[in-house]
């Protein structure tokens, strides 16, 4: 009996109503609703029948993903408890600005009622901050170009940059080179600099966004895509920029770069050809070697050793045709 006791002991007890209320519920979210001056209530058991789906998605930072919708549809079917999603009933409409993969979830397993914020919100800024500030707590990580993509949207529609850096999880610092590489895009774009432009690294359109005069900015940019220039040496590049007092001064350094770039790759190809170059000039030899003026000149140990080596070479050059 002791043993059958000890093992019930151990089965959790299904939760209250009124602790299932206390865990959906986000004070963080509340908080926010207060210094917004949003008026909110909480209903522990909303009808999702009355959300308009289509309306709901175009509110969402990131599309839906089928298999966090189906894990989050699983863990409600063992009973776990979710936060509470946010609803906006403004403009005649009833949308879910929190919580899209939550609602999905519940529909998937055909559950028709969550925990959720009424709220009724009309401002966009304000629809925004909300959105944000529950897909930050609850939705799924984001990657920082996921970020930073969300970070521009935001930028776009007038929120400052420190709000932004908040709202999508950001360094101040990040964000503030994130909207530097955007300007060089911009800038590159007007220029006629050309789509290339786009294929550089960050860190290198970032660099060289930094270049103030538009000439210097051009030349500078069509001569590390024309010399496929690495962000290390974009980065030298830019420095010695830096440096110059002139804009003489700064095409010559330019110059010089490019200079030094085809060198180096003419280097780095030269060695990559080598075998082949080689090889080239071996059947060079053969082709101008003529047979009857040399074997006469060979004692009997040159030619065995010649036959031997004439065989390997055949081999090799049949390995070298079945490469072909």
């Amino acid at each position: 009996m002791g043993r059958v006791v000890a093992i019930a002991e151990r089965v959790p007890r299904t939760p209250s109503a009124s602790e299932l209320k206390a865990r959906a519920r986000v004070a963080a979210l509340e908080e926010l609703f207060e210094e917004l001056g949003v008026d909110w209530s909480f209903e522990p058991a909303f009808e999702l029948d009355r959300v308009d789906v289509n309306a709901s998605l175009l509110n969402n930072t990131d599309p839906l993903h089928d298999e966090t919708v189906d894990r989050y549809a699983a863990d409600m079917e063992r009973g776990d408890v979710f936060p509470a999603i946010v609803v906006n009933t403004a403009k005649g409409k009833v949308t879910t600005l929190g919580g899209n993969h939550r609602r999905t979830a519940a529909a998937r397993i055909d559950r028709g009622r969550l925990p959720a914020y009424l709220i009724a919100v009309s401002d966009a800024a304000t629809i925004m901050r909300i959105t944000f500030e529950d897909n930050r707590r609850h939705g799924l990580p984001l990657g920082d170009d996921e970020r930073l993509d969300q970070a521009a949207m935001l930028l776009g529609r007038g929120f400052d940059q420190k709000e932004v850096a908040y709202l999508v999880g950001l360094s101040i610092g990040k964000l503030e080179r994130a909207v530097a590489v955007s300007a060089a895009d911009v800038r590159a774009d007007r220029i006629g600099v050309g789509h290339a432009w786009l294929s550089l690294p960050r860190t290198s359109r970032w660099r060289l966004g930094s270049i103030s005069d538009d000439d210097v900015f051009e030349v500078a940019a069509r001569t590390v895509l024309a010399s496929r220039m690495s962000s290390d040496s974009v980065n030298r590049l830019v420095t010695r920029l830096g440096t110059c007092f002139t804009k003489e001064t700064q095409l010559a350094v330019i110059e010089q770069a490019h200079a030094h770039a085809h060198a180096h790759a003419s280097d780095r190809s030269q060695r990559r050809r080598g075998p082949w170059v080689q090889l080239q000039q071996a059947f060079e030899i053969i082709a101008l070697t003529d047979p009857y003026r040399l074997t006469p000149s060979l004692n009997p140990q040159d030619r065995t050793v010649l036959r031997r080596r004439i065989r390997d070479c055949v081999e090799a050059l049949k390995r070298i045709m079945e490469a072909l």
